[in-house]
């Protein structure tokens, strides 16, 4: 009752200003579903639709044209709609799940790497002396406290550490990159195989694939072998 409360408030400041009120963020995107719909109805909010936040990011990326927007930041997902206005989505389950090609996902590789090398079954790697210099994580006990101690955002934290080393020529790190690279392209492959797109656009959208990154630069060379074109 209090979010559609603040959501009637906001609705009539907005037509008070002659505003279109295109999106509400991404702390309601998980309550994007007819339940929420139907909620919005019987409050009698006009003209809304309550969509995730990937929707909106591939409308505004690509200023409403059909296509595809990969996000990659924290987490990750692929949205996509074709011509015809079908949409599809892969991805988006979260990092118990799936946040593949993420922050998160990085971070954990580049945390399991070292934890198998202290075990003595992982190849030696770069990434060990620089968890020990950045993060002072350097026995076993003080990973599982950083680790465990902590929500996914400080996993996500050590992706630039994984940049760094694969840029510095660590075997590890470059295969981790490529590795999340391709679970990039095959969450691009699944949007664009159900809505029959072949020659669009793919926006790339997130942290991790706006900069010039080794993440970007390999996802951009694999999806050019798949998709040739995809732009």
């Amino acid at each position: 009752h209090k979010v559609l409360a603040l959501l009637r408030s906001a609705v009539a400041h907005a037509l008070d200003l002659k505003l279109f009120l295109v999106a509400v963020g991404d702390a309601l995107h998980h309550v994007a579903d007819e339940c929420a719909r139907q909620a919005m109805q019987a409050a009698e909010i006009p003209c809304w639709e309550l969509v995730g936040d990937c929707e909106t990011a591939l409308y505004g990326a690509l200023v409403g044209a059909p296509g595809c927007a990969l996000v990659a930041g924290t987490g990750s997902v692929c949205f996509g709609r074709n011509a015809e206005g079908k949409t599809a989505r892969a991805g988006g389950w979260g990092h118990l799940l799936g946040d593949e090609g993420s922050g998160y996902a990085l971070g954990r590789d580049a945390l399991t790497a070292v934890a198998r090398w202290h075990d003595g079954y992982g190849e030696s790697t770069g990434l060990t002396e620089a968890l020990a210099k950045k993060k002072n994580l350097r026995t076993r006990e003080e990973m599982i406290a950083y680790v465990y101690g902590g929500d996914k955002s400080r996993i996500a934290a050590l992706a630039p550490l994984v940049e760094a080393q694969a840029a510095a020529g660590d075997p590890v790190s470059c295969r981790i990159l490529e590795e999340n690279a391709a679970a990039l392209v095959r969450l691009v492959e699944a949007v664009t195989h159900r809505l029959h797109i072949t020659d669009r656009e793919v926006a790339l959208l997130g942290g991790l694939l706006t900069s010039d990154t080794g993440l970007r630069r390999a996802f951009r060379d694999q999806l050019g072998r798949v998709g040739p074109a995809l732009r």
